[in-house]
């Protein structure tokens, strides 16, 4: 087995004759950022006679059959550092200088084949990315990128480094005349291929891989999950019959945890918690390449599991076929929503392990399960903000539990561990939840603010208090959350900052349809009471009961007269604000409690 090493520049590498440089099925997706990016370019830019951006391991095991070496470390360095070329490539074709373009895309980028229509690329991304940066970066010339709602994190990180590129190089030529910036267009391109990496060469795939892990072995650029993935890529290896199942199955465990806000390594920890010990993410790699032995088992397991997560994160488990009845399903999403809407997603680990044992643990009412971790999540992390490190242990063992409820075989004795295992976990949540706390972190934790975090938790607040007024109510998707003074009060005689320290507090906030909103903006008290009445939702007739001192006041039962006087009565200032902030508390409490 060969091995060897060597100091070269990137021009040595780049130009090597007939050698297309492939990035095999196992690594991570391109995660270079603009502040990767500008530091890679202001080094360069700096250090120019010597600089030095460390490692570049190849596999060149294929190289004498098909003219291909594996970047087995190193491709976030040479996906850059084409994006890079490509900026210069295009800075010489925007100043007219197209023979200079054309001579940076064939000798470093890519060389077109007349006899056979089809480029030749120095660079071949993974899979995932290969055909889009074919497209929008190495072809020449160059298209524009599309619309950004089209592209993936991925591409948008290739996009927008281009574009930081690009203008970085216009900022150094901008005061020069046209030679004086070919001339300089030419240093930049000096100083890229005068960058002096370390190249060490390997012979074989098993040995390819054992670099990658060894390199990365103290995680200093690489997450677990990369790693995980490096390990499961070489333990499932394509098969002649059914393909390349590790690369399927790892791209739709990708696309199920895309938007969740879930990031492969949590996702992987999650699934571990799930069924294993306890292991924080700094040992899960070690933990499960010393535990796993049936990798392809593994791999089916987080791609199952990953769509459990994203059932869970999309508060929607009809498609999980769990043999519910529509109540049930009904009530489960409901309280994900409550539970999403706080925006913490620890006690998936827990829901994990109850859907994946559903069938075989015998508990008949899960929905009420997800009830009470959805009030404890209210409680505890919504309101009084408690540590998630507290209870991270605690979902781990019920998780755990229920493998052993699943694996009693004696029917009493399986209930009776179920009847236990629900109480000690709504005793051990209850604990935790402290009335005290909650009502001092009430008020200054239910604010509106610009984040879809506040503003999600406060319409779940009072949807749910809603409800609990009105179990019929609306349809909770289609209300908007009303200031009751407005954010601009000019229209009632005051100014902003003279209702700074109230006018944001959960007593000041109401929902309202969105085709009512229009018509309440910045108007007067009086003008947005009938607007409120019009409204149909239960609470704004307890607000209006709170504005009239108690008093109840009805459209269809008064004349004009009479309606407009006791409107003009009414009165809405800080006192009733904190008022009705309390008793918007005190009303959690009891929808909230265990």
């Amino acid at each position: 087995m060969s091995f060897g090493a060597g100091d070269v520049t990137f021009k040595d590498v780049i130009t090597s004759s007939g050698i297309n440089y492939v990035i095999p099925r196992f690594q991570r997706a391109y995660s270079w950022n603009t502040d990767n990016a500008e530091d890679f370019y202001r080094d360069m830019a700096q250090d120019s006679e010597d600089f030095f951006v460390g490692s570049l391991v190849l596999n060149n095991q294929r190289s004498t059959i098909d003219n291909i070496v594996e970047i087995i470390d190193g491709q976030q360095r040479m996906i850059t550092s084409t994006i890079l070329l490509t900026a210069i490539r295009d800075s010489f074709l925007e100043l007219e200088l197209g023979d200079e373009a054309k001579e940076i895309q064939e000798e470093y980028i890519g060389k077109y084949s007349v006899r056979d229509h089809k480029t030749d690329y120095k660079l071949i991304p993974s899979d995932q990315l290969r055909e889009w940066f074919e497209e929008y970066i190495q072809t020449f010339p160059k298209q524009e990128f599309p619309i950004p709602r089209n592209l993936n994190a991925e591409q948008k990180r290739v996009r927008d480094n281009y574009n930081h590129f690009f203008k970085e190089i216009s900022s150094e030529i901008s005061n020069l005349d046209l030679s004086n910036k070919r001339s300089q267009l030419y240093k930049i391109l000096d100083r890229l291929l005068k960058m002096r990496v370390v190249k060490i060469e390997v012979s074989s795939e098993s040995r390819a891989y054992e670099i990658f892990e060894t390199v990365n072995a103290r995680g200093a650029d690489l997450t677990v999950a990369d790693l995980l993935k490096n390990t499961i890529f070489k333990e499932v290896p394509k098969d002649a019959r059914r393909g390349d199942i590790a690369k399927e199955k790892w791209k739709v465990i990708l696309e199920n945890l895309e938007g969740t806000g879930i990031d492969i390594t949590t996702f992987v920890r999650y699934h571990w918690l799930s069924k294993k010990s306890f292991e924080t993410k700094k040992n899960l790699y070690r933990k499960v390449k010393s535990d796993v032995t049936d990798w392809e088992t593994f791999l089916e397991d987080l791609h199952r599991d990953s769509i459990v997560i994203n059932a869970l994160n999309n508060s929607d488990i009809r498609d999980l076929d769990l043999n519910l009845n529509d109540r049930a399903i009904k009530e489960i999403n409901r309280s994900l929503r409550g539970i999403n809407a706080v925006g913490t997603t620890q006690s998936y680990v827990l829901f994990i392990a109850i859907i994946r044992t559903y069938q075989s643990s015998g508990f008949n009412k899960i929905y009420k399960i997800f009830k009470t971790v959805e009030n404890f999540t209210f409680f505890y992390h919504g309101i009084c903000r408690g540590p998630a490190n507290v209870v991270e242990r605690f979902w781990n063992r019920k998780s755990r539990e229920l493998i052993e409820i699943v694996d009693e075989t004696n029917v009493r004795r399986k209930q009776a561990a179920r009847n236990r295992w629900e109480s000690e976990l709504r005793q051990y949540l209850k604990d935790r939840m402290s009335e005290t706390t909650f009502k001092e972190k009430f008020h200054s934790n239910l604010t509106y603010k610009n984040s879809t975090k506040a503003r999600s938790l406060v319409r779940y607040l009072l949807t749910s208090i809603n409800r609990d007024l009105d179990p019929e109510g609306f349809d909770e998707t289609a209300v908007s959350i009303e200031h009751i003074m407005p954010q601009n009060p000019t229209k009632w005689g005051l100014t902003k900052n003279e209702i700074k320290s109230y006018v944001n507090l959960i007593g000041n906030l109401t929902l309202i349809h969105p085709d009512m909103n229009g018509r309440m903006g910045n108007k007067t008290l009086q003008e947005k009471i009938p607007v409120l009445q019009e409204s149909q939702i239960k609470l704004n007739q307890e607000l209006i009961l709170l504005m009239g001192n108690e008093q109840e006041i009805s459209i269809e039962e008064s004349n004009q007269e009479e309606l407009d006087m006791r409107t003009n009565n009414m009165i809405w200032n800080s006192e009733i604000i904190e008022k009705r902030s309390d008793i918007l508390c005190e009303k959690a409490l009891q929808i909230w409690k265990l």
